[in-house]
């Protein structure tokens, strides 16, 4: 046997074996993501470039405590002990202290109105002079323009729908009297940059869904009408930077569950169509945010349409745009 043969098959064995370990590291990585969910906390840490996931609630209703990130297209579970395991918990991203903040949501025990924060290295429980009463399916988004926390609404341990309206400034909570929208439950919240207010969108108000708009600008709530919105409970909405839009995407209609994505643009909702590319499947009870330079990302939630069925799912989206596409 001469040398180069030996040389070749040296070369091929070399291949074959980072050929194996590649996809070794892909199987991983595709194993290696949250448990199917719905409920859960999300948010982009923007300061660190990172989707930050928390808790949420199982196929078999079990009620998670467990943090994941997102980056570059790859989960990773955080080893960190924090909230207790609970779902329908609001998350935002404070860009003040650079940290996600938590509130409430409700755990084996009831709802809760405990206040956490992740910085990215551990949690930490924020103690509060005053709290907004306990609560689940409340929303919350950060103010940049007043370098606060703004969260509103949600359902109390009785199921009872709550309308008010909290600001988090200097780790101090202080309730805003001025009256804006009705009480609500399952509603969805954003901040715009390019208007430099809080929205809020949809809810379950009187046992239904509603296509509510409402700002909150400098401390004051306005009703801005549905201006051709749809009608959403278990939506969700992000404010996308690059084209200085609102993003809405999936929730409940009258039907069912949705899979429709709609923008708010030129004081105006219009339905975006997708084409006849892949798409996300209808769900509802998820979250989505919107990362600079990639697009508007979806996890998970409840899928499929028929509203008496509840099968979770853990599947990752991105939409550039243009067009979906699954990671």
């Amino acid at each position: 046997m001469n040398q180069s043969y030996m040389n070749i098959q040296k070369t091929i064995a070399i291949i074959l074996f980072l050929v194996f370990t590649i996809s070794l590291s892909v199987v991983a990585q595709k194993i290696n993501i949250p448990a199917a969910r719905s409920g859960y906390a999300m948010a982009y840490d923007a300061g660190r470039g990172v989707v930050v996931l928390f808790g949420g609630q199982d196929q078999a209703n079990n009620r998670l405590d467990d943090t994941w990130e997102w980056s570059n297209g790859v989960w990773k579970q955080i080893a960190v002990k924090g909230p207790s395991a609970r779902m329908n918990a609001p998350m935002a991203y404070d860009a003040e202290k650079k940290r996600v903040v938590v509130f409430g949501g409700r755990s084996e025990a009831g709802t809760e109105n405990d206040l956490w924060a992740y910085d990215g290295k551990s949690w930490s429980k924020i103690n509060t002079s005053v709290s907004p009463d306990s609560r689940q399916l409340a929303i919350m988004a950060f103010d940049k323009l007043g370098s606060q926390l703004v969260l509103f609404g949600g359902m109390d341990s009785n199921k009872n729908a709550i309308g008010d309206t909290w600001i988090l400034k200097n780790d101090q909570w202080k309730e805003l009297k001025d009256p804006g929208p009705s009480p609500r439950s399952s509603a969805c919240m954003a901040y715009n940059d390019g208007v430099g207010a809080v929205f809020i969108y949809g809810g379950y108000v009187n046992g239904k869904g509603v296509n509510e708009f409402w700002e909150l600008k400098d401390g004051n709530w306005h009703d801005m009408g549905n201006q051709g919105g749809p009608g959403r409970i278990h939506a969700s909405i992000s404010y996308d930077q690059k084209k200085d839009r609102m993003l809405l995407f999936g929730g409940f209609d009258d039907q069912g569950r949705t899979n429709e994505l709609w923008q708010y643009d030129n004081g105006q909702w219009t339905q975006i169509p997708t084409g006849s590319g892949l798409t996300p499947d209808t769900r509802a009870e998820h979250r989505s945010v919107f990362i600079p330079g990639k697009g508007l990302f979806v996890f998970g939630g409840v899928i499929g349409p028929d509203p008496n069925t509840r099968n979770r799912g853990n599947d990752t989206w991105l939409f550039d745009g243009t067009t979906w596409a699954k990671i």
